[in-house]
């Protein structure tokens, strides 16, 4: 699938960033990570339409909370995620587009 590819594809930009706080940095690799982890399960699933349409919105809520953590490295860190949080955005639209046709 497309959003599993490209959410693999997001994920070492979350890991070279330079963060300096250890909570904030695991809570957003962790979001990053699960991302793509949920997707492939509900995939897996995906016999059951309702099954997999639950694994795409945690991965849905995943993806806006990496973009949430991302505005707090900005903030907190001074450190330019714009890009990151553009793409990031734009998996979370993807995401929700294949739920609206699996819908």
């Amino acid at each position: 699938m497309r959003i599993y590819s490209l959410a693999m594809e997001l994920l070492p930009g979350v890991y070279e960033l330079r963060i300096r706080d250890r909570d904030l940095r695991s809570q957003l690799t962790r979001a990053a990570r699960s991302i793509s982890a949920n997707i492939h399960e509900g995939y897996a699933r995906k016999d059951s339409t309702q099954e997999f349409k639950r694994f795409l919105r945690i991965a849905l809520g995943s993806s806006d909370e990496v973009q949430t953590h991302l505005e707090q490295t900005r903030i907190l860190f001074n450190l330019d995620t714009d890009n990151l949080q553009d793409q990031y955005k734009q998996l979370s639209k993807q995401i929700q587009k294949t739920i609206q046709i699996w819908n």
